[in-house]
């Protein structure tokens, strides 16, 4: 049994939600607790936040095995659900920590959707014995355990505290492997690709993107059609903020394996929010016309065609083999709206 928690993209960490939840990673990862996704980030830009914590949860597939357990953070906006499957479906187990009900907190869900999502984990940490309470009158049955007080991390250090013997940091001198890589190893050997990969891995799990992008494209310049080489590759263009590229690699990717579920899920998740955001600019531009004549109007109908045909069309085809492979509930609902959209333009 392995113990996983998930991290994900955090827009900024100066704020108190994000203080705790980035806190809580640090704590289980001190006890020994392995990522289960990418690599925690701070970008602000909404897409590419959204992107590169879609890739951490769909990493969950090939990360998680049968009777491993996965410490999700709740609220994990519209992820939740769908990780929580990803982790059944690899028969591990699920332990959230609760930070804010829905509820509550803005409202947006009744207690019912709240009691439905959170029955998808198989312990629940609460903040206190009145949010338990609550959540059985609701309906949830499951185990609960107490956080109670619930204190935050400080870098200030209490000097009247003997520190414990530490245990020596092993040190992988990894600028002496490149260099030796670069300078001494012959590219035809068989070592070669190994060592590679070793190089490319240890920068991935360093958070030195730039590295390890370097040498998963090294790697495949021995073995260009290696299907977990390219979607490592794409995951380091997303956290490298290389959108465009991560696209193309992905459908590299599905060239060689189209049920590939990250892949899919990726590009059906990207296309549609592009055509979200060129959608939402073209009624933003329409709506500043005070009386559009009828040329205004068909260019403005066009527009919603091309945006159909160049985004929503593209992420239909993909969420469309999503639900082939595996039965989320997000990629259905995204469908639905398709749907929708495609009645009105048409």
């Amino acid at each position: 049994m392995t113990r996983y928690y998930l991290s994900k993209n955090y827009n900024g960490l100066n704020n108190a939600g994000n203080k705790a939840k980035t806190d809580i990673e640090e704590i289980l990862s001190k006890l020994g607790y392995k990522n289960a996704g990418l690599p925690q980030t701070t970008y602000s830009n909404k897409i590419a936040g959204f992107l590169i914590t879609l890739a951490g949860v769909l990493k969950v597939l090939f990360t998680v095995s049968a009777n491993d357990v996965v410490v999700v953070q709740y609220p994990f906006k519209k992820y939740y659900s769908f990780v929580c499957n990803i982790i059944h479906l690899k028969r591990g187990k699920v332990i959230t920590i609760i930070h804010d009900l829905g509820t509550f907190r803005r409202k947006k869900l009744t207690a019912e959707q709240e009691i439905k999502r959170l029955n998808h984990s198989d312990v629940l940490i609460v903040h206190n014995d009145k949010m338990e309470i609550w959540l059985k009158e609701q309906g949830y049955s499951k185990p609960m355990v107490c956080l109670e007080i619930f204190d935050y991390l400080s870098p200030s250090v209490n000097n009247n505290t003997q520190e414990p013997n530490q245990k020596p940091i092993k040190v992988i001198y990894a600028d002496q492997t490149e260099m030796y890589y670069w300078t001494q190893i012959e590219k035809n050997s068989a070592v070669a690709p190994r060592l590679v990969n070793e190089l490319a891995t240890y920068y991935k799990r360093k958070r030195n993107y730039d590295k390890a992008y370097l040498f998963y494209r090294e790697f495949l310049q021995y073995h260009s059609e290696d299907v977990p080489a390219l979607v490592s590759c794409a995951e380091m263009e997303m956290m490298r903020g290389k959108e465009k590229d991560a696209v193309k690699t992905y459908e590299k990717v599905l060239m060689l394996d189209a049920n590939n579920l990250q892949a899919n899920i990726f590009l059906g998740s990207y296309y549609y929010l592009q055509a979200e955001r060129e959608k939402k600019k073209l009624e933003d531009d329409y709506k500043k016309i005070t009386s559009p004549t009828r040329m205004q109007y068909a260019r403005y109908r066009n527009g919603l065609s091309d945006v159909y045909s160049n985004g929503y069309s593209k992420a239909k085809d993909y969420l469309q083999r999503v639900l082939q492979l595996f039965p989320s509930t997000e990629a259905g609902n995204t469908l639905e709206k398709i749907r929708k959209l495609e009645a009105e333009i048409k």
